[in-house]
């Protein structure tokens, strides 16, 4: 749409009458255009962002914006790979996140990792894992010991199963397991506070 001036967004604002009728596109892509109309910086989070040119992904990474990637939603919708590889090695800080129910079965951050592991191979578990944890913390600007899960950080609990044997480091596995409902993660209350992250009995705890 602001690049060439078309396309279905420009075809259905003319039909329902609110594109003005001398509007004319200005020639840039959505990043561009949010950059010349400074829209971007370290307070605003850029939601799917599923087609960047190189050029774009410097804009965000210079402006110190964060990027939502929705792996699941990005699926449904059938769009081309997604350029995370390429923004993380940028130095964007990407979060992933799950869109809503229209676009997606489920609200799950473990089926979101799974997902982006399988979409994005040469993305390690451990970025992905941070993606789901600690990138919104940078972005909310939370301090110690919040918005992290790392030894020594607060976080509530939570029980996690593996699906096969422990894999070292503990992001390894953690993508895609199903949270634990075995009698272990019952008796372990689930709302408590100020604990810390370790792996007891084969079920990591965080």
């Amino acid at each position: 749409m602001l690049a060439r001036g078309e396309g279905p967004l420009v075809e259905a604002f003319r039909r329902f009458g609110v594109l003005p009728a001398k509007w004319r596109a200005p020639g840039l892509t959505p990043v561009e255009w949010a950059d010349r109309a400074a829209l971007l910086g370290p307070a605003t989070l850029a939601v799917h962002c599923n087609y960047l040119a190189d050029s774009d992904i410097a804009i965000l990474a210079k402006r110190k914006t964060s990027v939502v990637y929705c792996p699941k939603s990005h699926a449904f919708f059938g769009h081309p790979r997604h350029p995370l590889p390429r923004l993380m090695d940028a130095g964007v800080n990407v979060c992933l996140g799950t869109d809503s129910l229209a676009s997606n079965d489920g609200l799950d951050l473990l089926e979101e990792m799974a997902q982006a592991r399988d979409a994005c191979l040469s993305v390690v578990p451990s970025a992905l894992f941070a993606a789901a944890s600690g990138a919104a913390g940078r972005f909310v600007g939370a301090p110690a010991p919040l918005g992290r899960i790392e030894p020594g950080f607060a976080a509530d609990m939570t029980a996690l199963w593996p699906r096969e044997r422990w894999q070292a480091p503990p992001a390894n596995s953690a993508i895609g397991m199903e949270k634990a409902e075995s009698a272990l993660s019952r008796l372990l209350e689930k709302n408590a506070i100020e604990r810390r992250l370790g792996i007891a009995g084969g079920v990591m705890i965080a």
